[in-house]
């Protein structure tokens, strides 16, 4: 491997290097972009959880005091 990879021409090198460290960048991102949707999926989920939660304690209150 070291020996093909000697045997081939800087260009080439160069070339392959630049294609996996731009292939290792877009990987990562991609992580990322999901970690972060992932990420707001769940804080909306638990804001959106929290409103409800306070406004049907609310009504509750409201509904034990009625009667």
């Amino acid at each position: 491997m070291i020996k093909e990879r000697r045997a081939q021409r800087p260009e080439a090198r160069s070339a392959a290097r630049q294609a996996a460290i731009k292939e290792g960048k877009e990987k990562r991102t991609a992580a990322q972009s999901v970690k972060k949707a992932e990420k707001a999926k769940t804080a909306a989920k638990s804001a959106a959880g929290q409103s409800t939660g306070r406004y049907v304690y609310h009504i509750t209150l409201e509904f034990m005091n009625e009667h």
